[in-house]
């Protein structure tokens, strides 16, 4: 925490290094408590000084503290009181009192209390219209939302542009584009140890092989086809490693296989001649791969 305001304070100055403090310093309220007789005075406050001002000669740091020390929903009050008031939403205030970053910081908290599907949903737009697309901005936004209220954006975005956000994506991507794009999140999730939980479950079926034996039978594992490219992506990577793991009473799992096992019989064979040792071979049929037997069981077997 403490790296993290130094670099504030030397990266950043004035009001809004005021902004981006109070926010790391984590001095928002917590509690979802509202108190409507607060909003109202607050909003009053703010509304009651010189031509309107939400930062006044007389009051200048009042705005400041409400929006930076209410939490969401007590600052949403705020907001509705102010317009209810003011018959004029606190956001044109905003753009009329302040310009560059400090107005963009304060737009973007009162957004976001105010209806939070709607600023990211607007967010992502924003990424893909214009001449170019904002690839960071429009990763970054779907992974830090993925497994929070990805799918209340998605219904937002086809309110506000009668358009699906999933298609949208896809239009203005080629198939180069949509592959660094693919390639950028994934080093991005992997950088960040972050794995949504719609990757790590899947949906098993069962694939029948004949229908006169049920015993007969495959699982198969469904998942959306772009969850399999990052899995399939990870797999490759670990693969070498988890082939060298496998126990040996699953080492016919492991790739070549056949070419070890036979490499091994042949070196049993050998041994066994040299040293005038019996040696039975026994070749045993599974009737599922999953299937393991028991040594005990073969030899009781022969």
């Amino acid at each position: 925490m403490q790296a993290s305001l130094l670099q504030v304070v030397e990266d950043t100055s004035g009001e809004f290094r005021r902004i981006l403090s109070s926010l790391i310093s984590g001095v928002r309220d917590d509690d979802d408590h509202t108190d409507d007789q607060r909003a109202r005075e607050d909003a009053a406050r703010l509304y009651s000084n010189d031509e309107g001002k939400l930062t006044p000669k007389s009051d200048p740091d009042y705005f400041h503290h409400v929006v930076l020390t209410s939490n969401q929903h007590q600052l949403k009050k705020m907001c509705d009181a102010y317009a209810e008031l003011s018959g004029m939403n606190i956001e044109k205030q905003i753009e009329k009192e302040f310009s560059g970053d400090v107005r963009n910081a304060y737009l973007t908290i009162v957004r976001l209390a105010a209806n939070r599907q709607k600023y990211f949903a607007t967010q992502l737009y924003g990424c893909m219209s214009g001449p170019g697309t904002r690839d960071n901005d429009l990763i970054r936004t779907l992974v830090t939302r993925s497994e929070v209220d990805l799918e209340l954006i998605k219904e937002e975005f086809r309110e506000l542009y009668g358009d699906v956000l999933d298609r949208m994506i896809k239009t203005p991507y080629n198939e180069d584009r949509a592959y660094t794009l693919f390639i950028t999140l994934l080093f991005l999730l992997i950088s960040t140890y972050h794995i949504t939980s719609q990757w790590k479950t899947s949906r098993t079926a069962l694939l029948y092989r004949g229908v006169h034996d049920i015993s007969n039978n495959r699982p198969i594992y469904l998942m959306y086809l772009v969850y399999k490219l990052f899995t399939r992506a990870n797999l490759n990577r670990i693969g070498r490693t988890l082939d060298e793991g496998e126990p040996c009473e699953r080492a016919a799992f492991r790739r070549f296989s056949m070419i070890d096992h036979i490499h091994t019989i042949t070196k049993l064979i050998e041994v066994s001649r040299e040293y005038m040792l019996l040696l039975c071979p026994t070749f045993i049929d599974l009737k599922k791969a999953f299937e393991s037997v028991e040594t005990e069981a073969v030899i009781e077997g022969l």
